[in-house]
């Protein structure tokens, strides 16, 4: 083992952590500390990167040798090929001319006896150059088998330097691990100094509860349900169990983080273990049960699920998509579930809508209803008292038509989603609902429908999901109720049709309202509107309800003609100068940093 994994691996985790006490200081149980072990492979490290940069410049030294000789040994094979070839033609050269020579001395010319006289000499003079040309030649043999042992020497001398280049890129190549196992335990050490590591346990319970409430945030939507149980998602609890023992440990001892469980369509033993593992693990009265029950659900997979809920006395909520033609199942499937706090029954849209026929247990039990593209009716009527209520359907007169007066009473909060409904005439006995303090409807229903059914003394917050026609005559006999009775004190507008004008004039007449929320398009429609409407009403309907607070989300404008302006108007003529109105923007993505500058100036400015 390498210094350096000698000392990487002196301590393993569990004994570092046992080197600090509960305050991250040294306990002396352990030696040497962790700062210590950290240190020295610090220094480790600076040793081996010294030590790797001399090996760098060792290699380099020897390759640039190998590319000289083996520059050299191609350069002299080249000189010897080409003496070679020189040789041989001169050799062949002389030995032409000897030829000839000889052949012109023993031919019988007449006249030529001169030319024999030249040919002699000539010959004379070749038969001496070929005998140097031979000695050459010996002497070349000579030096040709000298550098043949030179380049064989070379050759050796290359190939060992090569092995040895090989030799030392390896331990190169082992010490650039080396440094780098050395700085992966120098970072898990680190890691253990980390303040994380030093939370205690009931912080980290909330962290990771609060993590897996965000996770269940889009649940409720009947747009997601069915991708989420396509998907076989919702494990978002096994995934962060599944990050170290001690959020493994934590979440097994925390109920609450498995009580959301998911029933999916057609379960496959995969998914039976898991909500059985969960089930283990929950907290039972405060179970969430989401349930996906279809006409062509398996029945097996489904009575194997239900005996696991067959013994809970009450739950906490169970949430059920079906299909239009399923839910004669679920009046069926009803009866195996623990009677909850909360139940939503969301059907998918049909030209009719079903209608669920509601356990007696589950009236008694049942304080919050939301219905989806479906009716229900109670086993008995009289044992419901409904606290929370919320609807969503596109049918004409879906909206509280088939609930009866008295199972509204006790209401506190109303959501009703809807398409249009026939105006109602103004009942003589309309029924109170005095513990009513939010409705969230469009203004047709709040007007058309709602307000001359029902007295609304305690409605405090009103939300506006979506406008819609309305009469001045309606909203003037709401207004005066609400005057007589009730204070609106919050307001909220999601949607807004064109007609602007006429809505600030009669949004103006609610006196005591404090705070105002807007979304999307309304921002710029309702701000940059209201002032001229204020002046146009101001003698009939008295001064601008002076704003403590207001909210702006979902808004992509820039601002500067509309939020900047009112606020800036509202905080010199409505409130004179005094104290400053809060404004709250959540996800405006496009308001400058001077526009909230300036808005700060005239405003308590949250982001």
């Amino acid at each position: 083992m390498s210094d350096g994994d000698e000392v990487a691996s002196s301590l393993s985790g569990d004994d570092l952590l046992d080197t600090l006490d509960d305050d991250g200081r040294e306990t002396g149980k352990k030696e040497p500390s962790l700062n210590d072990l950290i240190r020295e492979d610090e220094r480790l490290v600076n040793s081996l990167k010294a030590e790797l940069s001399r090996r760098d410049v060792e290699l380099e030294s020897i390759a640039q040798g190998i590319r000289a000789k083996e520059d050299a040994l191609r350069e002299m094979e080249e000189s010897v090929e080409a003496t070679k070839q020189l040789q041989t033609l001169f050799f062949n050269f002389t030995s032409s001319f000897h030829h000839v020579d000889q052949h012109l001395l023993t031919r019988n010319i007449h006249g030529a006896d001169s030319v024999r006289a030249l040919a002699k000499k000539t010959l004379a003079s070749t038969n001496s150059a070929h005998r140097k040309n031979l000695e050459a030649s010996k002497d070349l043999k000579i030096l040709l088998n000298a550098v043949s042992t030179w380049t064989t020497q070379a050759t050796s001398e290359l190939s060992l330097a090569r092995a040895t280049l090989a030799t030392k890129e390896a331990h190169v190549k082992g010490i650039r691990h080396q440094i780098g196992t050395i700085q992966t335990r120098m970072s898990q050490k680190l890691a253990l100094l980390n303040p994380a590591w030093r939370l205690p346990d009931e912080l980290w319970t909330v962290i990771l509860l609060d993590a897996l409430s965000r996770t269940a945030c889009s649940r409720d939507y009947l747009q997601h349900f069915k991708e989420e149980w396509k998907d076989a998602t919702g494990l978002a609890e096994l995934t962060l169990s599944g990050v170290c023992c001690r959020w493994r440990d934590l979440l097994r001892a925390t109920p609450e983080a498995w009580n959301t469980i998911y029933i999916p369509n057609r379960s496959t033993e995969k998914d039976i273990a898991r909500i059985r593992h969960y089930y283990s693990l929950a907290n039972k009265p405060h179970l969430r049960l989401l349930v996906q029950m279809e006409n062509d659900t398996r029945q097996d997979h489904t009575n194997r699920l239900l005996t696991l809920f067959r013994h809970d006395v009450v739950c906490r909520s169970i949430d059920i998509l079906t299909s239009h033609d399923g839910v004669g199942r679920v009046v069926d499937l009803l009866h195996f579930f623990p009677p909850p706090h909360e139940l939503r029954l969301l059907a998918e849209n049909g030209s009719l809508p079903p209608n669920v026929i509601l356990p007696f247990a589950f009236g008694v039990f049942v304080k919050s209803l939301y219905l989806c593209h479906c009716r229900a009716t109670w086993a008995k009527e009289s044992v419901v008292e409904l606290e929370e209520l919320g609807t969503r359907s596109t049918a004409p007169n879906a909206g509280l038509s088939h609930f009866t007066p008295g199972m509204l009473k006790s209401l506190k909060r109303l959501a009703v989603y809807s398409a249009s409904s026939e105006p109602q005439p103004l009942l003589q006995q309309r029924t109170t609902l005095s513990k009513l303090v939010e409705v969230a409807c469009g203004f047709q229903f709040l007007l058309t429908s709602l307000a001359k059914e029902y007295k609304l003394p305690a409605l405090k917050r009103l939300i506006i999901p979506l406008a819609s026609e309305y009469t001045l005559e309606d909203w003037e006999l709401f207004r005066h109720e609400v005057e007589q009775t009730s204070r609106i004190q919050e307001l909220v507008l999601c949607s807004m049709y064109d007609g602007y004008p006429r809505l600030l004039s009669t949004l103006i007449s609610l006196q005591d309202l404090r705070s105002l929320q807007l979304e999307g398009s309304t921002v710029d429609g309702i701000l940059m509107g209201w002032q001229e409407a204020w002046r146009n009403s101001k003698g009939a309907r008295g001064a601008f309800p002076p704003l403590m607070d207001l909210i702006v989300e979902d808004y992509t404008g820039d601002g500067e003609k509309s939020l900047l302006v009112f606020v800036d108007w509202h905080y010199q003529v409505i409130l004179h100068g005094g104290r400053k109105l809060r404004v709250t923007l959540r996800s405006c993505p496009n308001i400058s940093a001077g526009t909230l500058a300036r808005l700060s100036a005239v405003a308590e400015l949250v982001c």
